[in-house]
């Protein structure tokens, strides 16, 4: 494992050559800073997020479809569904961007989030790491 930082590493490779594609990213977490955070993978994912951004890379994020990702998610699009066999329910996949996550200087939009969108999962009471049984919560 390499010792070099991150945004130096993003930067080298952004700056290389005139035709190499930008670094692109997608930072799959089951929670993000300042939106949901139950411990200290929520503050890693926001912040290199943004720090990825912030170099000129391409970085977006996928999350599960909690009520605070969910409601903070704007300019969000539908891209398709899924029925998964012995599945609950349907599950959608949703694009837009989390204004709250900084997304660098040069996007004050916010980030780009995919989030999957399955509220017989995720439409509950308790963080991403509680079990809901029968109207109780457990690890909360």
């Amino acid at each position: 494992m390499s010792d070099t930082p991150v945004t130096s590493t993003v930067t080298t490779r952004m700056h290389a050559a005139p035709s190499a594609p930008p670094l692109r990213a997608l930072l799959a977490c089951a929670e993000i800073f300042p939106l949901l955070k139950t411990g200290g993978l929520a503050d890693v994912a926001g912040a290199l997020a943004g720090a990825l951004a912030a170099a000129g890379a391409d970085a977006r994020v996928l999350l599960p479809g909690f009520a605070a990702i969910s409601s903070a998610l704007e300019d969000a699009v539908d891209l398709g569904e899924l029925h998964p066999r012995g599945a609950l329910g349907t599950v959608r996949l949703r694009r837009g961007r989390l204004r709250a996550v900084p997304a660098g200087a040069q996007d004050a939009r916010g980030l780009v989030a995919y989030v999957i969108d399955a509220p017989h999962l995720y439409h509950r009471p308790g963080g991403p790491y509680a079990l809901y049984v029968y109207g109780m919560v457990d690890g909360d």
